[in-house]
């Protein structure tokens, strides 16, 4: 399939998704900043540019 416009992807990511191999070692993690990363490559190989994020958020220390 071929997209002749532009393209709007939202990714929400908590936490971090963490694999390991079916003899328990560790493998790999997948967290906000590996998805950026990766698509920033994707998008840098593709020859499509600068990304733009809506970026920021809510995380705080809560009151004690």
């Amino acid at each position: 399939m071929t997209t002749t416009e532009p393209t709007v992807v939202l990714y929400i990511v908590y936490g971090a998704n963490v694999s390991f191999t079916d003899e328990g070692q560790f493998h790999s993690v997948l967290d906000a900043v590996t998805v950026q990363k990766l698509t920033e490559d994707c998008a840098r190989a593709q020859g499509l540019g600068a990304i733009k994020y809506l970026t920021g958020g809510t995380a705080k220390f809560s009151d004690a």
